[in-house]
């Protein structure tokens, strides 16, 4: 089994099995499943479980924001790295346990030459300013875009950035989106020029966004779209003269800081806050400062 048809496993592992192997208390709905968000502390219903078009089940934290695939709630209910989360979920479901899971080779109606990329435009519909303002992101640079996509019949859209690799990575209200029209594009980070020997560094396009309100320094932008494009990165980094790491503050985020401070002792500079990210600590008004 090769990694992607491992990760396709992960995330399409039935939600009767997972949450209650998670210890998860849910309520099926006709079109979704309905649960609370346990890991902050809800006892009333918050979070919709949904499955899409290519049968991965994705959840949705109305209270936070926060969302995507299985891989992400241990994340969050855990409070580990992407790594552990998807050594935890492989040991246990696709080693120890003998589901039935349908392969990506054998559903040839959800394969990914199904989806197709349908427009790149600037940002401008009303549901994506709304989410945006709802973030507190107020200033819309111009490189943040609005993807239209299709899988099979259904049609999405969100607001995103093109990566390295050629995919697109697209939120909106749903939850993360990586998107790959063909199996030549590859998930990577993304890198914003503007000419600047300053780099600041996120993992996430909301954190980047953020930035931009902010307004501390003029720099070059790098985000990463997950801590697992560190290791493509640091060649990017050690371009820069110095480096602004606004990098969140969960054990993923301080191992990935801890990294790079080490292969670029002379020129890392920390971006302080005390939220779990930098979009967080913006929406309650925290005093954000730049930190040697």
């Amino acid at each position: 089994m090769d990694r992607q048809q491992e990760l396709y496993r992960i995330k399409t592992i039935p939600p009767e099995v997972i949450l209650k192997d998670l210890n998860i208390p849910f309520t099926k709905r006709p079109s979704y499943i309905e649960t609370s968000a346990v890991w902050r502390g809800e006892k009333r219903p918050s979070v919709s479980i949904q499955q899409n078009d290519l049968g991965e089940w994705l959840w949705h934290d109305f209270g936070s924001g926060s969302g995507g695939s299985w891989i992400d709630l241990v994340m969050v209910l855990y409070g580990w790295d992407y790594v552990t989360a998807v050594k935890f979920l492989r040991e246990k479901y696709l080693e120890d346990l003998d589901l039935s899971f349908p392969s990506m080779d054998h559903r040839s109606s959800y394969r990914l030459s199904t989806v197709k990329i349908l427009e790149v435009k600037e940002v401008s519909h009303p549901a994506l300013l709304k989410y945006l303002k709802e973030r507190k992101i107020e200033k819309i640079p111009d490189w943040l875009k609005e993807v239209h996509w299709q899988v099979g019949e259904r049609k999405f859209f969100g607001v995103g950035v093109q990566t390295e690799g050629g995919s697109w990575s697209v939120r909106n209200k749903l939850g993360k989106w990586t998107i790959r029209e063909s199996r030549k594009q590859k998930h990577s980070y993304t890198l914003i020029e503007k000419g600047s020997p300053y780099l600041a560094v996120f993992e996430g396009l909301f954190d980047a966004l953020t930035w931009m309100q902010l307004q501390l320094r003029e720099a070059d932008l790098l985000v990463l779209n997950s801590t697992v494009n560190l290791e493509k990165a640091l060649k990017v980094l050690e371009r820069y003269e110095v480096v602004i790491l606004a990098l969140d503050n969960d054990e993923a985020g301080i191992s990935a800081r801890r990294k790079v401070e080490m292969q670029l002792p002379d020129r890392t500079i920390n971006l302080s806050f005390s939220a779990k990210d930098l979009n967080e600590a913006f929406c309650k008004g925290e005093r954000i400062t730049l930190k040697r």
